[in-house]
């Protein structure tokens, strides 16, 4: 987990750190919903271009409440250099739109109790990179 955070940290990171603007939230959802804090066994497919790269790592993983699994799915994501962010959470799944600058990202996936699956679309002058992460709740 602290690997795909530090990834995301670093793909974000031309997005900066100050207050957003433009948050619309479109769904409230059930706290009951989300996945269960605990160990998960994560598989990451990582492309960019025609290259794609397979991690696998084990990780503590709480996405327990709505806000977690924003933190988790997206980061901070607040940017003086991003002026729209559109985020959807409910219902098992999530959609996460943000432009910055030159660079959109776009995350999006599904969730359930013992399951969490992310996939990150990052345009950066044309160039499409693609992160796609699957979390497994241990036994």
């Amino acid at each position: 987990m602290r690997e795909f955070v530090l990834m995301m940290s670093l793909m974000l990171a031309s997005c900066g750190a100050a207050p957003q603007a433009n948050v619309a939230d479109n769904q409230v959802a059930d706290e009951n919903e989300f996945p269960k804090p605990g160990e998960y066994h994560v598989i990451r497919d990582v492309t960019v271009g025609n290259t794609t790269n397979r991690y696998e790592t084990d990780s503590s993983v709480d996405a327990s409440s709505r806000d977690q699994l924003l933190v988790m799915v997206s980061g901070s994501m607040d940017s003086p250099f991003c002026d729209d962010r559109r985020v959807t959470i409910g219902g098992g799944s999530f959609s996460i739109r943000q432009d910055c600058n030159n660079m959109a990202v776009d995350t999006h996936g599904t969730y359930s109790p013992d399951s969490i699956d992310i996939t990150y679309e990052r345009t950066v002058n044309g160039t499409v990179h693609t992160d796609r992460a699957s979390y497994r709740l241990k036994d």
